[in-house]
Protein backbone atom coordinates (compact mmCIF):
# COMPACT_ATOMS: atom_id res chain seq x y z
CA UNK A 1 0.00 0.00 0.00
CA UNK A 2 1.68 3.20 -1.13
CA UNK A 3 -0.40 5.46 1.10
CA UNK A 4 -2.53 4.98 4.18
CA UNK A 5 -6.13 4.17 3.31
CA UNK A 6 -8.51 3.56 6.21
CA UNK A 7 -11.06 1.86 3.95
CA UNK A 8 -8.49 -0.70 2.80
CA UNK A 9 -7.39 -1.22 6.40
CA UNK A 10 -10.98 -1.89 7.46
CA UNK A 11 -11.60 -4.19 4.48
CA UNK A 12 -8.51 -6.26 5.30
CA UNK A 13 -8.89 -6.42 9.08
CA UNK A 14 -12.50 -5.52 9.69
CA UNK A 15 -13.27 -3.90 13.00
CA UNK A 16 -11.15 -6.35 14.97
CA UNK A 17 -9.21 -3.74 16.91
CA UNK A 18 -10.85 -3.10 20.28
CA UNK A 19 -7.91 -1.41 21.95
CA UNK A 20 -4.26 -0.68 21.46
CA UNK A 21 -1.22 0.78 23.11
CA UNK A 22 1.27 3.26 21.78
CA UNK A 23 4.65 3.09 23.44
CA UNK A 24 7.78 5.12 22.89
CA UNK A 25 10.43 7.33 24.38
CA UNK A 26 9.74 10.73 25.90
CA UNK A 27 8.85 13.40 23.33
CA UNK A 28 8.56 10.85 20.49
CA UNK A 29 5.02 11.90 19.51
CA UNK A 30 2.95 9.19 21.24
CA UNK A 31 0.25 11.59 22.42
CA UNK A 32 0.07 13.37 19.07
CA UNK A 33 -0.30 10.11 17.15
CA UNK A 34 -2.80 8.74 19.66
CA UNK A 35 -5.01 11.82 19.53
CA UNK A 36 -4.85 11.82 15.72
CA UNK A 37 -5.90 8.17 15.57
CA UNK A 38 -8.68 8.74 18.08
CA UNK A 39 -10.01 11.63 16.03
CA UNK A 40 -9.73 9.93 12.63
CA UNK A 41 -10.85 6.45 13.64
CA UNK A 42 -13.32 7.32 16.39
CA UNK A 43 -11.29 5.65 19.12
CA UNK A 44 -11.27 6.65 22.76
CA UNK A 45 -7.97 8.17 23.85
CA UNK A 46 -6.92 7.23 27.39
CA UNK A 47 -4.00 9.28 28.63
CA UNK A 48 -2.26 7.38 31.42
CA UNK A 49 -0.12 10.40 32.25
CA UNK A 50 -3.27 12.51 32.76
CA UNK A 51 -4.70 9.86 35.11
CA UNK A 52 -1.46 9.87 37.13
CA UNK A 53 -1.34 13.67 37.18
CA UNK A 54 -4.93 13.92 38.41
CA UNK A 55 -4.16 11.46 41.20
CA UNK A 56 -1.00 13.33 42.14
CA UNK A 57 -2.83 16.66 42.28
CA UNK A 58 -5.75 15.14 44.19
CA UNK A 59 -3.45 13.80 46.86
CA UNK A 60 -1.09 16.75 46.94
CA UNK A 61 1.89 14.60 46.02
CA UNK A 62 5.07 16.00 44.54
CA UNK A 63 7.56 14.47 42.16
CA UNK A 64 7.60 12.98 38.69
CA UNK A 65 6.47 9.41 39.36
CA UNK A 66 3.35 8.66 41.33
CA UNK A 67 2.55 5.15 42.40
CA UNK A 68 -1.01 4.09 41.84
CA UNK A 69 -2.71 0.88 42.92
CA UNK A 70 -3.71 -1.21 39.93
CA UNK A 71 -7.30 -1.31 41.20
CA UNK A 72 -7.44 2.52 41.19
CA UNK A 73 -6.00 2.66 37.69
CA UNK A 74 -8.48 0.03 36.45
CA UNK A 75 -11.37 1.98 37.98
CA UNK A 76 -10.29 5.19 36.25
CA UNK A 77 -9.96 3.42 32.90
CA UNK A 78 -13.38 1.77 33.34
CA UNK A 79 -14.93 5.20 34.00
CA UNK A 80 -13.42 6.57 30.80
CA UNK A 81 -14.47 3.55 28.72
CA UNK A 82 -18.02 3.58 30.14
CA UNK A 83 -18.29 7.29 29.49
CA UNK A 84 -17.19 6.80 25.88
CA UNK A 85 -19.56 3.84 25.37
CA UNK A 86 -22.58 5.82 26.51
CA UNK A 87 -22.04 8.50 23.84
Amino acid sequence: MSEWNYKTFEEKLGKKVNYGFILGKNLSGKTTVSKFMAEKLGYTFIDMKAIQTAKKEGEGEEGENVEMAIEDLENEIIKIVNSASSK
